[in-house]
């Protein structure tokens, strides 16, 4: 038997519990191994994890835990330890999930474990999903006139504006990454009240600008939230953003990049105003600035310098493509990149593990593709590369690249269905986006 369970606090102890109890009623009928998964969703396996003292400290139990993974061989169900040299553990005849929360509860692992045929008990992909998602349960039984008591959903934002601490504040500080001061914004038109922001990351340009992304409780894009006007004075503080994980400044540099691309891309045939005119200005040169000191500026990040280039490749992320973002119309400085962005993260896997900036510096490369910008390929490819940004939609993770996926036909379709594409110098169909990929694909395997 091989038993699973997740940590967090509270489900955490639930899950525990559960496994004590089975050891005490099944040991001398059944062979039970535990699995701990972490919230990187690592898998781990040892006969320390049947002590529950051991977890006072969880990087001794991942320090003498063995990391596995579960494969299928012939008919049997190996557990295998991870590395170069790996070695089977043991043979599963059967999973019993007790853990809670995401990835658990939620039909992830359900779906894994049907992938690979192995036995388990308790709900499957769907009944587990729709367990999680407590609205979608409601509605669903309601539809089929099975009585529900009455309930009332909200979001976040709507939940916090009504709070007497909200009510009666002067002023909104919005602190943190992209969603979190997307939130805050929204909030802040919604009660009407002013709002200074102070991001702690730089990996997008959330807080300069008057607009919120909304997302769908899964990750992916659902909307897009216009304020009248952005927070009233951006706050960024550099030794805050050293402090912050490199990753997300990495992605800051991807996001940043795409915009002057995107924007000359989508006004190459339209007559500019001159609020829109002033908008192009301010970017025209922005992608080739930070594609010359990209590689320094992520040298001082890494070695905590607070240096001019590393400032002003801060800035660019969030204050020249915000300014952009207040000066034009949104139609002019988005398109494919962004549009890709939206689509992709329809795939679960993908709204769950890659950041926004990462799937948009794809999207750079796809877009100059579709557009035969040979020269500037070449430029953003070797840029990519050089910040360990994704070149290829495989490094996106959809290996099988044709139109009988669903998941990338579900991408190109949400690709489609947004407006990030209304404004382009020709009609972009799907069947154009799909030959990009593909020649970009084929591009990169000639620079092996």
């Amino acid at each position: 038997m091989y038993i699973v369970f997740w940590h967090s606090v509270l489900s955490f102890v639930l899950s525990f519990l559960l496994l004590l109890l089975l050891l005490f009623l099944h040991q001398n009928k059944y062979k039970v191994i535990p699995i701990y998964i972490d919230k990187d969703n690592t898998w781990y396996t040892g006969e320390h994890l049947k002590s529950i003292l051991h977890y006072r400290d969880i990087a001794l139990v991942k320090r003498y835990a063995k990391k596995v993974s579960l494969v299928k061989r012939n008919k049997s169900f190996i557990l295998e330890s991870q590395g170069f040299l790996k070695k089977n553990l043991f043979v599963i005849d059967m999973v019993l999930p007790i853990g809670h929360g995401a990835f658990l509860e939620d039909g992830s692992l359900q779906g894994y474990l049907n992938m690979l045929g192995v036995p388990f008990i308790g709900s499957g992909v769907l009944a587990s999903a729709i367990g999680q998602d407590k609205v979608i349960q409601k509605q669903l039984l309601e539809k089929n006139n099975i009585p529900v008591c009455k309930y009332i959903w909200f979001y976040d934002f709507e939940y916090t504006k009504n709070k007497k601490e909200v009510k009666e504040a002067d002023i909104i500080f919005a602190v943190g990454g992209g969603k979190s001061i997307d939130t805050s914004k929204t909030l802040s038109e919604t009660i009407n009240k002013p709002l200074f922001a102070f991001p702690t990351l730089a990996s997008n340009c959330a807080s300069a600008t008057s607009l919120s992304v909304m997302y769908n409780q899964d990750g992916s894009f659902k909307d897009l939230f216009h304020q009248k006007k952005p927070p009233i004075h951006t706050f960024i503080n550099s030794d805050i953003i050293l402090n912050s994980p490199e990753r997300y400044f990495i992605a800051g540099i991807g996001d940043a990049a795409s915009k002057q691309y995107e924007t000359e891309f989508s006004i190459r045939n339209e007559n500019l105003d001159y609020n829109n005119f002033l908008g192009y200005q301010i970017i025209k040169n922005c992608s080739n600035d930070i594609i010359k000191n990209a590689v320094q500026s992520l040298n001082d990040f890494r070695n905590r310098k607070s240096s001019d280039i590393l400032e002003r490749v801060i800035l660019h992320i969030i204050y020249t493509t915000g300014l952009t973002s207040v000066t034009m119309k949104d139609d002019y400085h988005i398109s494919l990149a962004h549009a890709m962005y939206n689509g992709l993260t329809k795939i679960k896997s993908i709204a769950e593990n890659l950041f926004h900036g990462e799937i948009v510096a794809y999207g750079i490369l796809l877009l100059l593709t579709l557009d035969n910008k040979f020269e500037d390929i070449d430029k953003v490819f070797y840029f990519n590369k050089s910040l360990g940004l994704p070149t290829s939609i495989k490094d996106i993770g959809i290996k099988d690249i044709n139109l009988d996926n669903k998941e990338l036909n579900s991408a190109l379709d949400g690709a489609m269905s947004v407006k990030d594409l209304n404004i382009s110098p020709y009609k972009i169909d799907k069947n154009m986006i799909f030959k990009a990929i593909i020649d970009l694909e084929d591009y990169n395997n000639s620079k092996r």
